[in-house]
């Protein structure tokens, strides 16, 4: 029975086999991963907070300290990664993609209705509903890392992490400009615009992508292997970020020059669209008799557990694997497995070993990054918003850059030894900081954005490494949320403690704050060399 291509699409877009029950359509590996890069680009709505905070001042009274209690609230629910985790392994990408977006659409609905007099509201209220359009971004981000993860091979996770935590990282710098460009005579609009426009990007892309059958995972299947054209695209919208930052800091524009940026940097952004079609076919089929129900099982939940997978499981000797001999489909094999489940992590000393190691890592950059404009001042510079983009800036490159160094380096260094040397300089960093120098200010604030960039990545790809790909949302969910205990132990509590708002204005201001945190990241070091050294030993052994 012939199928036409307007059928076929129908069928592909409701997630079943076509009539010929031996094929199986499904998205390309490339527009599934343009696709979680693209909603990913715009979802950065905590680390953009500074924009719309002077609005709950101005607007609804809050004071300093109110506006800390909802930017630390928001944070939280941005880093409850094992409940968006657990929400992908159970309902799919899809899902959790559209969820997330409702939520944020709620969220910033309702603040922008409060900003506006619509409606009633007090400070618990907005900490409610800004809690829930950030665990909203927690789901777009959680999704966008767990199909970089998925649709590529173990050899080449790196680069696809990095690229979407890059993506991520410069999404803040897009809204603020977005804001600046559209919004500079209407602010609170802006917040109307961010609850309409981010669910919308997010749930059109979701459904445009999905994860790979399991034999298609493998780059054999295609004909390039190569990110380069995502690479040039994240490099091009860096530098019209860079280039747009710097000429309204130099310059006062008028309105029509900043609209005409922000218009240039939509172009930019969406050109991500194009970049599949450089690979080939956007949709494909699959043919593969013997993996086809499987096919139909991964597009039909997109990434939920599935029967046809859990069967495939049970014919792979997973005891081997897990005791790190090379697996037949893995070039860069895992130290347990490619499979493990979430508990089976949990109750292992790694797992534990990096959750501490990042929660150091996050406290240690969150604490600069929260804190910029008054660790400027303290260091004798006047507070700009140039502080705040310099550093997502160096932030943005540091995830890319790590994620591609990872990949070429892996003969060489494990992930695990490239944590290491990062946690080693953000020490170094730190203890530079403690000395309140203006002149190394700007090369500090660029090393905590770009090592701090660097460790999101590594992070994720070493959990990857150690635990594999097919429960890394819910493994690395938890392990993600090591940056709430970071934030209040190492990016709050020091600084409510050491540091004295309303008479504090030298250099010593923040240095025992700076020289705990180099501390604990030198103490990290430690850790991770030693978890390096028990880890590598059998990735070493593998690699061929």
């Amino acid at each position: 029975m012939s199928v036409s291509a307007v059928e076929e699409s129908a069928l592909l877009l409701a997630g079943t086999a076509s009539p010929n029950s031996k094929i199986v359509w499904y998205f390309s590996r490339w527009q599934s991963y343009s696709c979680a890069c693209l909603f990913v680009s715009v979802a950065g709505t905590t680390y953009a907070y500074g924009i719309y905070s002077t609005l709950l001042k101005e607007n609804l009274g809050f004071s300093q300290h109110g506006l800390d209690i909802v930017a630390s609230v928001g944070n939280t629910g941005l880093y409850l990664s094992l409940l968006a985790g657990l929400a992908l392994e159970r309902y799919g990408l899809q899902v959790v993609v559209c969820g997330g977006g409702l939520l944020i659409f709620l969220g910033f609905l309702y603040i922008w209705a409060a900003v506006e007099g619509l409606v009633p509201a007090n400070i618990f209220s907005i900490c409610l509903f800004f809690f829930l359009s950030q665990f909203g971004v927690c789901c777009h981000v959680s999704s966008s890392v767990t199909y970089a993860v998925r649709l590529f091979p173990a050899e080449s996770r790196g680069l696809s992490v990095g690229l979407v935590k890059g993506y991520f990282g410069l999404s803040s710098a897009v809204l603020g400009d977005f804001a600046g460009g559209y919004f500079a005579n209407s602010p609170s609009s802006f917040l109307l615009f961010v609850a309409l426009f981010v669910p919308t990007v997010g749930s059109v892309a979701s459904q445009f992508a999905n994860l790979l059958p399991q034999h298609a995972i493998n780059f054999s299947s295609e004909e390039r292997d190569s990110l380069a054209p995502f690479l040039t695209h994240w490099g091009t919208l860096f530098c019209v970020l860079l280039t747009i930052g710097l000429l309204q800091f130099n310059f006062t524009l008028p309105d029509y020059v900043n609209s005409l940026s922000a218009s240039v940097l939509v172009l930019a952004l969406f050109l991500i669209v194009v970049l599949p079609g450089l690979y080939g076919p956007r949709v494909l089929k699959d043919t593969n008799t013997k993996s086809s129900s499987t096919s139909a099982a991964v597009k039909k939940s997109d990434g939920a557990e599935e029967e046809g997978e859990g069967e495939e499981d049970e014919e792979d000797d997973d005891s081997k694997v897990r005791q790190g001999e090379a697996s037949k489909d893995m070039a860069a094999p895992c130290f347990y497995g490619e499979s493990v489940p979430f508990l089976e992590a949990v109750s292992t000393w790694r797992f534990w070993s990096i959750y501490l190691i990042f929660l150091i890592m996050c406290g240690s950059g969150l604490m600069v990054i929260y804190n910029i404009n008054a660790i400027a001042s303290a260091a004798g510079k006047s507070p700009s918003t140039f502080f705040v983009s310099l550093i997502s800036l160096a932030n943005g490159l540091g995830r890319v850059l790590a994620g591609f160094i990872s990949d070429i380096a892996s003969e060489y260094l494990s992930k695990i030894e490239l944590l290491s040397i990062v946690v080693l300089c953000m020490g170094v960093t730190q203890a530079f900081l403690s000395i309140g120098s203006g002149t190394l200010l700007y090369p500090c604030l660029l090393s905590v954005g770009f090592l701090f960039g660097c460790s999101v990545v590594l992070t994720a790809i070493s959990t990857a490494s150690v635990y594999g790909g097919r429960h890394i949302a819910t493994i690395f969910g938890a392990i993600d949320s090591a940056a709430i205990g970071g934030t209040v132990i190492l990016a709050t509590a020091t600084i409510d403690i050491f540091y004295e708002e309303d008479t504090c204005a030298e250099t010593k201001c923040f240095r025992f704050p700076f020289i705990i945190n180099s501390v604990a990241c030198i103490a990290a070091f430690i850790l991770s060399s030693f978890l390096s050294y028990h880890t590598t030993p059998t990735r070493k052994e593998s690699v061929h």
